[in-house]
């Protein structure tokens, strides 16, 4: 299993022994946010925050083509948020100015879009989808409503995981991950005040069972997780990846020269 790290500086970094590095050219023309790989051809998908866009690169991250969104030039949305099922559908989350936001499913062989789900919130701040049901989960922060949406795969609200659910409460949710039997939900949660922290909660249910605090997860970006458990963490402010394992003990960081990671996917 190969950790691929989204890096504002290079696209990838070397873990385990093993060493992929890509075109280093590439970052002149993109600013990198967020990162998915198909499991049914290993293709890359990554946000563009120069121009908010979706970017489909090869295996070895060879530009292919841009995703055609259904977004309007005259209007300011958020940024893109990502993630990809086990059948290689691609959804798209985001949402225009005052307007309430929208996931959009496309089929990454031929960049179809198959689907408009449309979310009773404004701003999504983090996205992931069960491996296991298909129910996908939004995570959402404003003035007004911080909290973690449950939809079905019909786009179907079934839950919503408030920030009084947390202990401490959710601040500002940044990304979302499962595990493979999709019975763990990772929430990383950015908090200006003090440290960040990793949440895991019940999926189906939001108790919470583990907080991740750490000194040196300040701003998270991403948030993944290993067959085993353990628990890899992307901060921006910090400029490494932090290793924990299943109960939160800290194993290590990766550096490598890192300058704002902002994505984590497995290979």
């Amino acid at each position: 299993m190969v950790l691929i790290i989204l890096i504002l500086s290079m696209l990838a970094f070397p873990i385990l022994g093993i060493d992929i590095h890509y075109p280093s050219r590439l970052l002149s023309y993109w600013t990198p946010a967020n990162i998915v790989i198909s499991p049914i051809n290993q293709h890359i998908f990554m946000v563009d925050m120069s121009f908010n866009r979706i970017l489909h690169l090869s295996p070895e991250a060879i530009y292919i083509s841009t995703l055609d969104l259904p977004l309007e030039q005259s209007k300011l949305y958020s940024s893109l948020k990502l993630t990809i099922d086990l059948a290689g559908y691609l959804y798209v989350a985001t949402g225009a100015y005052s307007s309430l936001a929208m996931i959009y499913k496309y089929r990454t062989t031929d960049h179809q879009l198959i689907k408009n789900i449309s979310l009773s919130l404004y701003v999504p701040t983090a996205l992931t989808i069960s491996p296991i049901n298909g129910d996908i989960y939004v995570a959402t922060t404003d003035t007004k409503d911080t909290s973690i949406y449950v939809l079905n795969k019909n786009g179907e609200q079934i839950n919503k995981f408030n920030a009084s659910k947390f202990s401490p409460p959710l601040s500002q949710p940044t990304a979302l991950t499962m595990d493979k039997t999709a019975e763990r939900l990772y929430v990383a949660d950015r908090n200006d005040t003090t440290t960040g922290r990793i949440f895991v909660i019940n999926s189906q249910t939001g108790r919470q069972l583990q907080v991740y605090i750490n000194s040196n997860i300040y701003r998270p970006t991403a948030v993944i997780v290993d067959v085993n458990l353990n628990v890899y963490v992307s901060d921006m402010a910090t400029n490494c990846i932090i290793a924990l394992t299943s109960n939160g003990t800290f194993i290590r960081t990766y550096t490598n020269s890192l300058y704002n990671p902002q994505g984590l996917t497995f290979a």
